[in-house]
């Protein structure tokens, strides 16, 4: 593919490529350029005033989206349209190239700091460490996205038990918190519910949704005493560990051993069926030796992320010798940046 061909010392190319870019915009236009030219030129990111991006990640776009992004965050900026808009308008290249915006970025480390009572995200720590100090993009991305979605939209109470799990478990990043967040913040819904379908009827104050007033009650308990759910954790991750030996493979046993137990449990022929980690690795890394196809380079331009090519005719075959398809799909998409 064309944008291949960029490489992070070609530093002379990129100068060209985007000088000649830039004689075929509108005077307008131009000028809504060179104010990109005002962000740092020793790591080449540009500044389109809703996003910041490396040189190469900007260049490897079609020209008409190169003029959709410039076009549509001007018009925001001067207040021409509105934020939903905006997304709206910019929504299929942003997600084709991954792109993260400056503005939802910001808000998302507000909401983070609002809901964790900080000032600063550097000043909250895990077990002594500051993993939430320098986040990229797509960390905070991730970040806000599991607050919203396992934190049940930043719940206090779920974010003390991703907290608590993490200090005890000695997360050392992002990746890992929110892997085993989701871990407890699952098992103690699980928990919630079953209580829930041994009491159905019970009484509570008219207002309290069950499942959230049975979460308290067991995260309370969690926090005060989380050994049984951490020493869980540590024997599935030995277990995870042991058969995610392939390759391609998880290139972290904490993230491995959370996926494993979130999607190797399924539906076949009307009952749920438990795989093994050996077999749901097994499977997941044959899958996964398809060639890579479509690189691109990230919004930061430090790394390509790529699609997996995976062959029907082998996938069949895999699939009924495993029976086994949905958690390598959900593997296969959301493991394929890692390795």
């Amino acid at each position: 593919m064309a944008h291949a061909e960029y490489s992070p010392n070609s530093e002379e190319n990129l100068i060209t490529k985007l000088a000649i870019y830039r004689e075929k915009l509108s005077p307008e236009k131009q000028n809504v350029f060179d104010n990109m030219q005002k962000a740092k030129q020793t790591d080449r990111q540009l500044n389109i005033n809703e996003i910041v991006i490396d040189a190469k990640a900007f260049l490897q776009m079609t020209n008409d989206e190169r003029e959709c992004l410039l076009k549509y965050s001007y018009d925001l900026k001067n207040g021409k349209i509105t934020e939903n808009q905006f997304y709206e308008a910019v929504n299929k290249i942003s997600k084709k190239y991954r792109i993260i915006f400056e503005r939802k970025r910001e808000n998302a480390i507000n909401k983070m700091k609002e809901a964790f009572g900080v000032s600063d995200m550097a000043d909250l720590q895990v077990k002594g460490k500051s993993i939430f100090e320098k986040m990229n993009r797509h960390e905070i991305c991730r970040l806000d996205n599991a607050f919203y979605q396992v934190c049940l939209n930043c719940n206090k109470k779920h974010l003390a038990v991703s907290l608590k799990m993490a200090s005890e478990l000695d997360c050392k990043s992002i990746t890992e918190f929110i892997a085993v967040s989701e871990y407890a913040v699952r098992k103690l819904s699980k928990q919630a519910a079953c209580t829930i379908d041994a009491n159905p009827k019970v009484q509570l104050a008219r207002g309290e949704k069950p499942k959230i007033y049975y979460f308290n009650i067991y995260a309370d308990e969690f926090l005060e005493n989380p050994q049984e759910i951490v020493e869980e954790f540590k024997e599935l991750k030995d277990k995870c560990d042991a058969a995610n030996t392939g390759c391609p493979r998880f290139g972290n046993c904490i993230t491995a051993a959370n996926h494993y137990e979130k999607h190797s449990n399924f539906r076949l022929n009307g009952q749920d069926v438990d795989v093994s980690p050996t077999t749901y690795f097994k499977m997941a890394t044959e899958i996964c030796q398809g060639p890579m196809v479509d690189p691109k380079w990230t919004q930061d331009g430090k790394s390509l992320s790529m699609l997996l090519d995976v062959n029907p005719s082998s996938f069949n075959a895999k699939v009924a010798s495993y029976s086994c398809i949905v958690p390598v799909f959900l593997w296969l998409y959301q493991a394929r940046t890692m390795f």
